[in-house]
């Protein structure tokens, strides 16, 4: 396997390549302009893109625990080339100031707990790095035929049910490998992808696959002790298979596997059925399931260092019921994680895709789950109006073979606002997110499952322009 070091090299060498092969055979052609500078005029035809995002966020737990805020401004540029004979590359980059913050590494003096989402604005790994905050992020290079085939290799913001960018914060997720497609997105769409590195939201540098499982917490084993996975799992990186299609235009399916070399299996079931009437409004119906096993040791021989222990597994299954119309839309779910062992997908690659899920907790780590969600969003002129509140049922806080965290059961409330802005600030879009998760049930009297976790607000404004 080629040293990660060494990969922005081959893929230079592989642009370098074409774009010479090009320039030799654009330089054989007539110009049209009189000139002889057609490689450059082809070069001046791509496609440059800016996004500049200022992002302020606060939490105020309850009693006296630690309260934190955070401001971030972060600007990033990318090119992409024009397409010649299918062929088309891409570049692009992202720096992130820390304006305003608190000491994120002075951890909370009542539970001896460090922050959880306002460093998630800057560096994860390093809560005292205030400046050296930038990324080299996309570097790719993609080859399509008629819109039914594109392959992708480099680096890219993947998009997948399990691995995706959860850009919840300043930066993506992002992966390295090569992506497959293929099909009429309108009819069917199979896809394969093999990933072996990713730079993880909020984080500055690139890992391979089993490096970037731990970056982020890494909660208890199944036996109470704390885990030990990070830096110590062995994988070669993740084999994905993807099938999804359409059946008399109502139904849509969609099947993916992914297999995590050495460590993680796991199947993933949605399908979606819609009725439109003739008002424009519609019905829909949901389904998810999800079933994991490991593989192997689950990561590493040692117990204690493993992600997932040996033999393990866990299922889930979900159901929504939607109406979507000029107005808006509504839907009501449910998730259920069986207490056959915890639902788990490293976080440092995506966000899982439930039902139920609310910006800014998970049910990743957890079995034994019983959640229910009710979600209603309205948009005009401009605006987007959204609320959620969902109701979460866990396992006992000192169940850790369910709960990995040690999350409580809770119920969560969001509210958000949404504008798009047009005319002389056309690009420009304002987000406020409004968070309060409230306990629920039996809690220990023991701080650490309050602390970051429940009896607490959180406020996002985020202002994003893209240019």
């Amino acid at each position: 396997m080629l040293p990660i070091k060494y990969f922005p090299a081959l893929l230079g060498f592989l642009f370098s390549g074409s774009f010479t092969l090009f320039a030799q055979q654009v330089e054989k052609a007539p110009s049209r302009s009189g000139d002889s500078l057609g490689f450059q005029n082809f070069l001046r035809h791509g496609k440059f893109g800016g996004h500049a995002r200022v992002y302020a966020m606060g939490t105020d737990n309850t009693g006296d625990l630690t309260d934190y805020y955070g401001l971030a401004a972060g600007v990033g540029l990318g090119y992409t080339s024009p397409v010649w004979k299918g062929f088309e590359a891409g570049i692009s980059g992202f720096m992130i100031f820390n304006l305003a913050s608190s000491n994120f590494s002075v951890k909370d003096s009542i539970t001896g707990s460090p922050n959880r989402y306002e460093i998630g604005l800057f560096d994860i790994e390093n809560p005292r790095n205030t400046d050296d905050l930038d990324r080299n992020e996309e570097l790719f290079l993609r080859w399509s035929k008629a819109k039914v085939v594109r392959i992708t290799a480099g680096r890219f913001i993947p998009q997948s049910p399990l691995i995706n960018p959860q850009d919840g914060r300043m930066r993506p997720t992002l992966a390295q490998g090569i992506w497959v497609e293929a099909g009429p997105k309108e009819k069917w769409r199979v896809q394969a992808a093999w990933l072996t590195h990713f730079s993880p939201r909020s984080t500055v540098h690139w890992y391979s696959a089993g490096e970037s499982i731990g970056i982020y917490p890494v909660g208890l084993n199944p036996d109470g002790s704390k885990s030990a996975y990070a830096g110590n799992l062995h994988s070669k990186g993740i084999l994905i298979g993807a099938f999804e299609t359409r059946v008399a235009k109502k139904l849509q399916v969609r099947i993916w596997d992914y297999y995590i070399d050495n460590i993680l299996n796991v199947n993933w079931l949605e399908m979606t059925m819609e009725h439109r009437r003739p008002s424009g409004n519609s019905f829909s119906i949901g389904f998810q399931a999800l079933h994991e096993n490991a593989l192997g040791d689950g990561g590493n021989p040692d117990p204690a260092k493993t992600y997932i222990e040996k033999g393990g597994e866990s299922w889930m299954f979900g159901l929504r019921a939607g109406i979507r119309g000029n107005k808006g839309n509504l839907n009501v779910n449910y998730t259920r994680i069986t207490p056959d062992g915890r639902l788990l997908m490293p976080r440092e690659w995506g966000r899982e895709p439930l039902y139920t899920f609310l910006p800014r907790e998970r049910n990743e780590g957890l079995g034994g789950v019983h959640a229910f969600t009710i979600n209603a969003e309205k948009e005009k002129n401009g605006w987007q109006y959204a609320a959620g509140l969902g109701y979460y049922d866990l396992p006992d806080v000192q169940n850790t073979r369910l709960n990995k965290y040690g999350l409580p059961s809770y119920t969560q409330v969001n509210l958000s606002v949404k504008h798009r802005f047009a005319k002389m600030l056309e690009g420009l879009e304002g987000t406020l997110l409004f968070v309060h998760k409230f306990a629920a049930g039996k809690i220990p009297e023991n701080p650490k499952y309050l602390f970051n976790k429940v009896d607490m607000t959180l406020v996002n404004l985020v202002f994003d322009y893209h240019f």
